[in-house]
């Protein structure tokens, strides 16, 4: 029963509320009040079109109602309508009551109306004047927005604030009267009025809201008032006057407030502001003169970004830091003076300002970001204070340093800090520097002399790589690693001293090192990387401490090795032609005597392992091994180029090369295989001891009764060979 009862009286409710709605010709109404008779248009017939008035009152049921308001959305979307006649019964216009009347074209707003609705007639598009009422106490947001023939407008003096977007997109706009009532702009108020060309700001207006006139770009004029305390984010971006004076009552400056205005030539700022926002000036390509007051502690990052007019910048002593690419792209600055109160200046601050000659950093300044410097292709004098310890990534690259002095308080050089600073002759440093890192004077092909006077400082990949002028370098004394890349494509380098310190070495270290006749590998190597030499077709002689260290050594490549391109190999100044390894080794690395112009070389049993490509391009070379055959530790191509081998051990069988001839001894005989020239055995003195010519290839073997090195000639072929 309870059930039930709910449910009549649900019914009986939708029933009474469907009475006070009622439709007359093509509008439907709603009753809004009974007993004053005050009824409400809810909604118009989509087909109306053309001319139309509303009734101020109507009759329904044998009562009449006064119209007082027409409702959210009542005319909406009302393709056809072209002119509206608004009774002088109506209050209220609702909210978007006639948005995206495409054709509308003519309004008339009584002198009753109080209120107009957020986004009332936004859309549309044929409105091209409007007479607002003093009646109207309130214009919601985005009332007027897209009205994009709308071009003229009077707004009361009843009105006290210009709400969000209210004209935003009335792009015919040319001029509007604002009464001193207004208090505030609302955001976004005027943004996109293309045709906007002058605007008087109000005496009474305290602030201006985000983007409010954002895209006027015909705005040529603006007069900012003393009663104006707060100007938003990108309020002015895009606009088109020439001169900015911003009066002292202003306090707040929004980011990117002024930017892309191409026109503006000069601005004052106030000395009521702290901070340069965030891009304030970006973008303002004839910007030429700014003044900035002591008030202001910081430049905001972007603030003058790519104005590219700057000639010059007075920063006050009152700053403390300029932020990132503040003044980058600034390319006609030539001179600016960085005062003593400033303790921080962003990365890429003055980045590609190629105008600017010279920099001094005071003493005050203890942070300088990455690339602070960079591009600025003009710059040639720089003044480092000794304040700094850091020198950061990229913070000269590219620029036109010719020279600089780089203080004891600096501990680090960071990543490409003076990459291709193709005018710096010379650097030193100093001791205080501990690591110099990667590319940190890559490209620098103008640098003659180096210093390094830190014996420990590490150097980092491609530190000093693509240094073309440089003929010399002192690696410090007590550096454990070379980098990879450190010194690649120093092509004049002539002479490279590697203290015995340093256990490794980097691929590419000294590639295209094309200069660099000569080398020496300390004992302490135990790795040589990929293309360490790589390219290095001046090299001569390779010299190692002992053949000990050098089968000990893990080679990258066989460009890792000097010998690869020297093919001379020196061991405590003596070349060697002729190799016997020494019993107390144990394994020949991977490329050891690559490219190496040995003739023969002895391998004992002790040997266990040969790595693979041991001896690649050893064109000259034979192989003696004390061995009977290969051990299961040397890799299948530790001899890839199948250079002649003699196995001495018990059943040993030679290896020939094959399609070539060979010749080796064995034992007091000398063999020689594959022979169809004359063969002729010299002793050690010269003198000719064997003469004989086969009749087809064969295997000749010529016992020889003597001991020690003799020379064996078949045709072009010429070969030392040692009998025992």
């Amino acid at each position: 029963m309870k059930n039930l009862t709910t449910l009549l009286f649900a019914v009986l409710l939708v029933w009474q509320a469907n009475a006070q709605e009622f439709t007359v010709g093509k509008l439907k109404y709603s009753v809004t009040d009974s007993d004053k008779h005050y009824a409400t248009v809810v909604k118009a017939e989509a087909d109306i079109n053309g001319d139309f008035t509303i009734s101020g009152t109507i009759e329904n049921d044998n009562a009449t109602y006064s119209v007082t308001k027409i409702d959210d959305w009542a005319f909406s979307y009302c393709d056809s309508l072209k002119s509206i006649i608004i009774p002088n019964t109506v209050t209220v216009v609702g909210y978007a009551a006639f948005a995206e009347c495409p054709n509308l074209q003519n309004v008339a707003l009584p002198e009753t109306i109080t209120s107009i609705g957020e986004y009332a007639f936004s859309g549309c598009a044929k409105l091209t004047k409007l007479t607002i009422p003093e009646s109207v106490k309130n214009i919601g947001k985005y009332a007027f927005k897209g009205c994009s023939r709308l071009n003229s407008i009077t707004i009361p003096n009843t009105i006290t604030k210009i709400e969000d977007g209210v004209f935003s997109g009335c792009n015919s706009l040319s001029a509007i009267s604002l009464p001193e009532s207004i208090t505030s702009i609302g955001v976004e108020a005027f943004i996109g009025c293309s045709s906007l060309e002058s605007f008087k700001i109000p005496e009474s207006v305290t602030a201006i809201g985000d983007w409010a006139f954002e895209g006027c770009g015909k705005l040529s004029a603006i007069t900012i008032p003393e009663s104006l305390t707060t100007i938003g984010d990108y309020a002015f971006r895009g606009c088109g006057f020439a001169t900015l004076a911003i009066p002292n009552t202003v306090t707040s400056i929004g980011e990117y407030a002024f930017q892309f205005c191409d026109s503006l030539t000069s601005a004052t700022l106030p000395n009521s502001i702290t901070k340069i926002a965030l891009g304030t000036f970006s973008g303002c390509p004839k910007l030429t003169s700014v003044t900035i007051p002591n008030s202001v502690k910081s430049i905001g990052e972007q603030a003058f970004l790519e104005c590219g007019s700057l000639a010059s910048i007075t920063i006050p002593n009152s700053v403390d830091t300029i932020g990132d690419f503040a003044f980058r792209l600034c390319d006609k600055l030539t001179a600016v003076t960085i005062p003593n109160s400033v303790k921080a200046i962003g990365g890429s601050a003055f980045s590609n300002c190629s105008s600017l000659t010279s920099i001094s950093i005071p003493n005050s300044v203890t942070s300088i970001g990455d690339g602070a410097f960079s591009f600025c292709s003009g710059l040639t004098s720089v003044t480092i204070s000794n304040s700094i310890t850091t020198i950061n990534a990229d913070l000269f690259y590219c620029s036109g340093i010719t020279s600089i002095v780089i203080p004891e308080s600096v501990t680090s050089i960071e990543r490409g800090a003076f990459s291709s600073c193709t005018g710096l002759s010379s650097i030193s440093i100093p001791e205080s520097v501990t690591s110099i890192g990667s590319s940190a004077f890559n490209g620098c092909k103008g640098l003659t002399t180096i210093t390094i006077a830190n014996p420990s400082a590490t150097i980092d990949d491609y530190a000093f790589a693509n240094c073309t002028s440089l003929e010399s370098f002192y690696i410090p004394g007590a550096t454990t690693s070379i980098g990879m890349g450190a010194l690649m494509g120093c092509t004049s380098m002539k002479s490279l001293i590697i203290p015995n310190s340093i256990t490794s070495i980097g691929d590419n270290a000294f590639s295209n090192c094309t200069s660099l006749s000569s080398i020496t590998i300390p004992s302490s190597v135990t790795r040589i990387g990929t293309g360490a030499f790589g390219d290095c077709s001046g090299l001569k002689s390779a010299e190692f401490a002992s053949i000990e260290s050098l089968c000990g050594i893990e080679f990258g490549s066989n460009s890792g090795n000097p010998l690869f391109y020297a093919n001379h190999l020196y061991i405590n100044g003596e070349e060697i032609v002729d190799l016997e390894i020494p019993d107390n080794i144990r394994s020949i690395g991977r490329y050891a005597f690559a490219g190496s112009n040995l003739t023969s070389i002895t391998i004992p049993t002790s040997v266990e392992t040969v790595g693979s490509h041991a001896f690649e391009k050893c064109n000259n070379l034979t192989i003696y091994c004390d061995a009977s055959s290969k051990p299961s530790g040397w890799e299948n191509d530790w001899n890839p180029d199948k250079r002649p081998v003699v196995w001495r051990g018990a059943s040993a069988v030679a290896e020939p090369a094959a399609n070539t001839i060979g010749i080796y001894a064995h034992g007091n005989t000398i063999v020689v295989e594959n022979a169809t020239d004359a063969i002729c055995v010299y002793n050690s003195m010269g003198r000719l001891i064997f003469r004989d010519v086969p009749f087809h290839p064969s295997t000749t073997e010529i016992r020889i009764n003597d001991t020690g090195v003799f020379i064996v000639k078949v045709g072009n072929t010429t070969k030392r060979v040692i009998v025992k």
